[in-house]
């Protein structure tokens, strides 16, 4: 692998009015890797040629984005488990990425304390927002298809595309229902309909961690990667965990398409030996369907990697590629590679805290920078569109000499990305304002209103106050739950602030 020092960021794109994206480290590919890069996609696509199909959903529909009003949707139903730490709330987040004349879709009550505070606090601008009931018959009904049993929801989309020509749709992620919507309300009003996602299969193979587990091995090596495998039952789960137990001290098993960690179960060798690999995988399983597995096989088995230094994520946004018209290979422009995170996770789940710009030394940025535009190229070269992530885990005890292992892909937006779009449409640049974004626990029950003005005085005011906190979600702080926020201020000092506010 190459490596190289670090550029001057030259690179910036807004993909639209209300979605800047801004390079934070330059770096390339040079011709001979995107080569190899798109003769394996070549290959991935001749396997499996729906990977990147989009036909299905007629001539009108396409990735990407183009100037005309944009349709926003957070839904997180169909990420398995996700209703297992699940917030409603961060639907509402999808207000954060829109601007005037776009529209957003919530499945739940409006929260006008809510819009109100990022039209006139943050001055985030005036999109409309549509509600659309939620179906007690159906509660896994995505909001996508919910759309097309809300008649006057659905006759306002389809109308709002006529009279422009045209409409964005821009999903949390690109699954098969957000593309469904798009032909739908293509067909209905003759007009293009793009979507800022990647096609549906690809979306869930890319979220997907065994599958992207044998991508790393391909573009970066097997020592690129956790030792991992696949259990296809019962059987092979107990002689995998038997088998890595006298190789490791601590191993994990994953439910490949789960995400925030909620599907991960951390073993034991020690246990493993005492108990029995049989008895361990029995308690394993039995574990998962308590919180709503089905039985869903394969499970991932992977080595716990110790000791960790830190948990990195690179911020990619992946510009779509052209096809070339004398049916060359399709070229474009490489992906942005937005930043190096460190992420705060829970001991011992890994679930995800919180997380801020990473400070590991240069050198270190742009090897993980270099490793993560190579994973996202060929999920360009295979059709991808928009916002991506990738995490790692650092394994060693110096960050000189730690070695980068590949965890998986977020092929959607997520904790860190919106984050880093609200500080660039704030800033400009998020990093004129190094940013922190964090889950803090409001210590007793608050409605939204009384906790902005509790802290009106630490609060990010655009053109009047760029050290302060921006409220990422609405709540449901009347239950006293976990508020997610992003801050420029140091964090120590924010969070005692925060407590004596409430």
């Amino acid at each position: 692998m190459r490596r190289l020092a670090p550029r001057r960021r030259t690179r910036s794109l807004d993909v639209l009015p209300s979605l800047p994206v801004r390079a934070q480290i330059e770096v390339e590919l040079a011709p001979a890797e995107r080569r190899e890069l798109a003769r394996l996609a070549e290959r991935l696509l001749a396997e499996d040629p729906a990977l990147g199909a989009l036909t299905a959903f007629g001539p009108r529909v396409r990735a990407g984005a183009g100037a005309v009003p944009s349709v926003f949707l957070e839904d997180h139903v169909e990420i398995t488990l996700f209703h297992v730490s699940g917030d409603a709330s961060l639907e509402y987040r999808a207000l954060l990425l829109a601007g005037d004349g776009d529209v957003v879709l919530v499945g739940g009550e409006r929260r006008p304390e809510f819009e109100a505070y990022c039209r006139d606090v943050l001055g985030l601008g005036a999109p409309e927002v549509l509600t659309v009931h939620r179906e007690p018959s159906a509660p896994k009904l995505p909001l996508a298809l919910r759309v097309l049993r809300e008649c006057q929801v659905l006759t306002r989309l389809i109308g709002l595309a006529r009279r422009h020509g045209g409409l964005n749709l821009v999903p949390y992620y690109g699954t098969s229902s957000a593309w469904a919507l798009a032909s739908v309300l293509a067909d209905s009003a003759r007009v293009p309909v793009r979507v800022l996602a990647a096609p549906p299969k690809l979306t869930a193979h890319a979220n997907d961690k065994l599958w992207f587990a044998r991508r790393v091995a391909e573009v970066l090596g097997r020592d690129a990667r956790p030792s991992t495998t696949s259990a296809g039952g019962p059987e092979a789960l107990a002689e995998i965990l038997a088998g890595a137990a006298d190789r490791s001290g601590r191993l994990v098993v994953k439910l490949p398409d789960s995400a925030s960690s909620v599907g991960n179960v951390v073993v034991e060798a020690a246990a493993v030996r005492a108990e029995g690999a049989e008895a361990v995988a029995a308690r394993v399983t039995a574990h998962l369907r308590g919180i709503g597995w089905e039985d869903d096989w394969p499970l991932l088995v992977s080595v716990w990697d110790e000791p960790v230094l830190e948990s990195p994520s690179v911020q990619l946004w992946i510009p779509p590629l052209a096809d070339r018209a004398d049916g060359a290979a399709a070229e474009g422009p490489d992906p942005i590679v937005e930043g190096v995170f460190t992420q705060w996770l829970a001991e011992g789940t890994g679930q995800f805290l919180g997380g801020a710009p990473s400070r590991l030394p240069a050198r270190v940025r742009v090897r993980l920078a270099q490793e993560a535009l190579y994973l996202g190229a060929l999920l360009q070269a295979l059709g991808y569109v928009g916002r991506c992530s990738f995490d790692a885990v650092m394994v060693g005890t110096r960050p000189e000499t730690a070695t980068p292992h590949w965890i998986e892909c977020n092929g959607r937006w997520g904790g860190m990305s919106i984050p880093l779009t609200v500080a660039n449409r704030l800033c400009g640049d998020w990093s004129r304002h190094p940013f922190t974004t964090l889950t803090h626990h409001v210590p007793r029950a608050a409605r939204l209103d009384e906790l902005l003005a509790g802290w009106d005085d630490l609060l990010l005011r655009p053109g009047r106050r760029d050290e302060g906190i921006v409220v990422l979600s609405p709540g449901p702080f009347e239950a006293g739950q976990r508020c997610h926020l992003l801050s420029t201020a140091a964090p120590a000092a924010l969070a005692s602030a925060l407590d004596l506010r409430v």
